[in-house]
């Protein structure tokens, strides 16, 4: 969903945190399945990435508290992602594995931009660099989630954040 249409900016901070949620809900726990040990590795992100918030409301809209939490959450995010890369993959999901992948690594891109336009000018125009890179991001997190989703992962496949 657009930050722009939500009213009066409700919940920045969640809407920034959209980036990094790779996980939400409950992975399976068979160690020995790769889909279920991402989708542990993704369950253990999302409640690290909880925690950012404790004591942290999440209508701020002070630049320093909005960029302090988004460059936390890309920290965890390159963690979860070098984790889930170590993974060995089944042989017939390989190529699709891959493109998750690389869906990983645009959603960090495109999360490194979104931190850059978090400044005290930020403003919340639609057509402001801040809302054009959330709304970036946002675009890129759904895809990503429907390709996990189409590799079995449930944890990693889902993102409530908003």
């Amino acid at each position: 969903m657009p930050i722009n249409s939500v009213p009066n900016m409700r919940g920045p901070l969640l809407a920034l945190g959209l980036f990094s949620m790779v996980a939400v809900g409950c992975g399976s726990t068979d160690d020995g399945d790769v889909i279920a040990q991402a989708d542990k590795l993704c369950k253990t992100a999302q409640e690290k990435q909880l925690t950012l918030l404790d004591g942290t409301s999440t209508n701020s809209t002070n630049p320093k508290v909005m960029k302090a939490y988004l460059e936390s959450s890309l920290d965890l995010t390159l963690d979860l992602h070098k984790e889930i890369a170590d993974l060995t993959p089944p042989s017939d999901q390989k190529k699709a594995w891959a493109t998750w992948l690389d869906s990983l690594n645009e959603q960090e891109k495109a999360a490194e931009k979104l931190i850059g336009t978090v400044n005290p000018g930020m403003g919340t125009a639609t057509d402001s660099p801040y809302i054009t890179a959330l709304n970036k991001s946002i675009a890129l997190q759904v895809a990503r989630n429907k390709l996990a989703t189409d590799l079995g992962l449930e944890t990693c496949g889902q993102n409530t954040s908003i």
